[in-house]
Formats: C-alpha cells, structure tokens, sequence
C-alpha cells in the first residue's frame, strides 16, 4: 500500500513498507519496517531524506495503541528514477508482546506516523502509513525467531528418540500444541495435549477412562500409600479427561484460559516424566 509524502510544495515521496523483520535481543527486540521510497516530482531530486517517527498497534479485539518510536535513520540522496530501499527500526519488549499475545485473535496492523527530515532540517513532512497488515504467518516467524514462550521447552531434557520413542512423540506433540495456541487454534492445542499425554505411556489417545474407575482408583491411592510413579500417572489419567474434547462440542467452550492452563499443567507433568 503506497502513502504519500507532502514535502518540497507537493505530493514529492511516494512510501511502500514491506513485511516486518525483526532483530533478536536480549529482553528486548527490534522490529523492521522496510519501506521503499520514490521521488513523484523533479522537486524531490538531490534532496537528502532522513525518517524517524513512531508506530502504533492495532485490529487486536478492539484493543491497540503505541508501540514505540521509530529511530532516525541515515540521510539519503533521492536521485531521478530511483528507489530508496530504507529500514525503520522500533524496539518492542517482552511485556509489549505478551499483551499483543493476550488479545491477538490472528493477524493485526501497524500503524506508522512517518517524520521525514530533507536537508539536514531546511525542510520537514510527514506521511502516515494506516493500516499496514502483519500477517498470523509473519507474526509467527517473528515470535519463533526471538523464541518466544520457549521457556518451558528448554526445561525439559530431550529424550533419546532410540531409547525412549515414547517421550519424544509425546514432547513432539507437546510442541505442535503451542503453536496450535500461538495461532489461535484453541481446540487443536488442547488436542495434541491429549496425544502428548497418551503418548507419555504409549496409549491409545482413543481409550478413556471410566470416571468411577478414576475416582476409585485416587481414593485407593490416597489411602494405600501409592508410590510416585503411580500418583504422577494417575494425575496423567485425570489431566487427560480434561482434554476430552466430545465433552465440550462447542468451539466457544475451549478459549485461550482453557488451552494455555492445559499447556501449564502438561508442561509439569512432562517435567516429570522426562526426569524420572
């Protein structure tokens, strides 16, 4: 979507931003707007631009508001029938994120206030870029690539795929029902947590249990002194009734307080059977 800069007596700078990128950090990252620049008019030619501004967030359930501010870039020449290729550089922090996750249904957009500096400050304009889409799929790169809510992952060991195949399809399926959730697809998540935790003891993720037989089974171990490994998979058993999907038909009844409190819960538990 090209915008139009007014600058040197007219409509001088046409501006097209390109897909986000983003610049790992610690703690804090870098997002990327590259934008292309034309000169519309011979006025705009030998004149040397710099960009700066902010940006804001937006299409996020009806919630948005400012990022951050973009920093000054560089002075560039615009020359006669050229492209300036120019990259605007905001830096967005943890928290930041964790609230766009909390209210993002898919994608969401940007919206950029561009300040625009000719000729070491002889003359000043501006042009504002609405709407300019982030993609689910882009937004997903980003978050895989400054490895966002990897936390609980890397406190799990690997398990040897040789020695035990069943650990390592259960933290398979473990890792597709994040992204299912990244994504927004609740009732999937909840899903490939209910193949993690049938996978966890080589299990037919078809097979139920009865809940009388359940609920029998944790008042034996309660007073029979069960060991660990018995009280852990009883926990299994119980967290997978949770994850019975044909007890909730509707779409609406698995939101995104149900699937990540089931991620939570699944997360400690492969915690332990990863380690014992």
């Amino acid at each position: 979507m090209e915008t139009w800069a007014v600058m040197f007596g007219n409509n001088a700078l046409a501006i097209t931003p390109g897909e986000i990128q983003v610049r790992p950090g610690l703690g804090r990252h870098r997002l990327v707007v590259p934008i292309s620049v034309r000169p519309t008019t011979e006025t705009a030619y030998g004149h040397s631009v710099s960009f700066s501004g902010s940006v804001s967030a937006n299409g996020l359930r009806g919630v948005g508001g400012y990022l951050g501010r973009i920093d000054a870039t560089t002075p560039r020449q615009i020359n006669p029938n050229s492209l300036v290729e120019e990259y605007l550089h905001f830096d967005i922090d943890l928290r930041q994120i964790a609230t766009i996750e909390s209210v993002r249904d898919g994608g969401f957009t940007l919206d950029l206030q561009i300040e625009i500096i000719a000729d070491a400050g002889s003359e000043h304009g501006s042009a504002q870029v609405s709407g300019h889409e982030v993609s689910r799929e882009t937004w997903l790169r980003v978050l895989e690539q400054i490895q966002y809510q990897k936390t609980l992952l890397l406190e799990l060991p690997t398990p040897n795929p040789q020695s035990d195949p069943h650990l390592s399809k259960a933290i398979s399926y473990f890792v597709n029902a994040q992204r299912r959730f990244l994504e927004g697809a609740n009732r999937s998540s909840v899903e490939e947590l209910r193949q993690c935790l049938a996978a966890l003891v080589s299990q037919d993720p078809n097979l139920e249990d009865d809940s009388a037989v359940l609920t029998g089974d944790l008042k034996t171990a309660r007073f029979g002194g069960a060991e660990f490994d018995e009280r852990f998979d009883l926990v299994r058993r119980t967290l997978k009734l949770t994850t019975d999907l044909a007890a909730h038909p509707e779409v609406a009844e698995t939101g995104p307080a149900e699937a990540r409190a089931t991620i939570v819960m699944v997360a400690g538990l492969l915690q332990w059977f990863t380690a014992s």
